[in-house]
């Protein structure tokens, strides 16, 4: 993907080359501007579908496996050119172009693997499974964008199959995309919450939300660990807690940020992290008494030494 990304990037430099000078001439010669626009429009389209949305990329989790009877043997990937031959010889049947679409998956092509597994639907429509792998597929194609193709095939997979984690969680990533944020949060922890204690995705969407929450100062502690067993509980907490320190160390004028932090330092039994988490706080407003006296009471009714 890199080496696709440089070239082009070089492609819309060179053309920025070419055209600028040429731009020069355009007030003289209309058509030689419009054609000279075609052009560069052309070249930075051909950026966008390899950036996708970089916005967006660093809340991305890997989305949840299939079932375990859907992957792929790696060895499957060294059969390829054999599939594509079988596949020509016997294009009728579902369950080759499935194995097909789960090889391009595991090679990286995903474009080749949506068109796969939409063989596969086309030949057997009522299978959810291969409307999932086939959204999966469109969204890896796009770079992580939900597509408009993709939300519809998740779609009509929940309507087959409501319990599908692969489709909740992308058409909950739609609504991040779309700015919906509260939506998304609270499909996500449905997700979770509605999971199986022995999911093998479980402990990467617990993460990822947490990391989330944290980065969007949201405390849901309460509602994402309410499944886990203690010591997967404690360590989950204990992860989103350091990670809304950190925050707070780089962004420290977060007076609620503050609060919440101790508040966690508390519930975790670390009552000398939150006092100094108190002074950070304090420090972080030394211009501003409203700010600390904030603080100091929100301190002292959790019972924070120092306060």
């Amino acid at each position: 993907m890199m080496i696709w990304i440089v070239l082009a990037v070089m492609a819309a430099i060179a053309a920025a080359g070419v055209c600028l000078p040429l731009l020069r001439q355009a007030p003289r010669r209309p058509a030689l501007g419009a054609l000279v626009a075609l052009v560069f429009a052309a070249a930075l389209a051909g950026l966008y579908p390899l950036l996708g949305r970089p916005d967006l990329a660093a809340f991305r989790p890997p989305p949840p496996p299939a079932a375990p009877g859907e992957r792929p043997d790696p060895e499957l990937v060294k059969d390829v050119p054999l599939l594509e031959a079988r596949m020509r010889l016997t294009p009728d049947d579902p369950r080759g172009w499935r194995l097909l679409g789960m090889a391009y998956s595991r090679l990286g092509r995903f474009g080749a693997a949506a068109d796969a597994y939409g063989r596969a639907t086309e030949l057997s429509p009522r299978e959810p499974a291969d409307l999932s792998s086939q959204g999966e597929a469109l969204v890896q194609a796009a770079n992580g964008v939900v597509t408009p193709g993709a939300r519809g095939l998740f779609a009509k997979v929940l309507a087959m199959d409501p319990s599908d984690a692969r489709a909740r969680y992308f058409l909950a990533m739609a609504k991040d995309e779309d700015g919906d944020h509260a939506g998304a949060m609270a499909d996500w922890v449905a997700l979770i919450k509605s999971a199986p204690p022995d999911a093998p995705w479980l402990a990467d969407m617990r993460e990822f939300v947490g990391r989330v929450a944290a980065e969007r100062g949201i405390d849901l502690t309460a509602e994402i660990g309410r499944q886990a067993p203690p010591a997967a509980q404690a360590a989950m907490i204990r992860g989103m807690v350091d990670q809304l320190a950190a925050r707070l160390k780089a962004q420290p004028r977060d007076a609620d940020g503050w609060i919440r932090l101790m508040r966690s330092r508390m519930v975790l039994g670390e009552p000398t992290a939150a006092s100094e988490a108190l002074r950070a706080g304090l420090a972080a407003f030394d211009d501003s008494a409203q700010s600390r006296s904030k603080l100091l009471e929100a301190a002292k009714a959790m019972g924070v030494s120092g306060a």
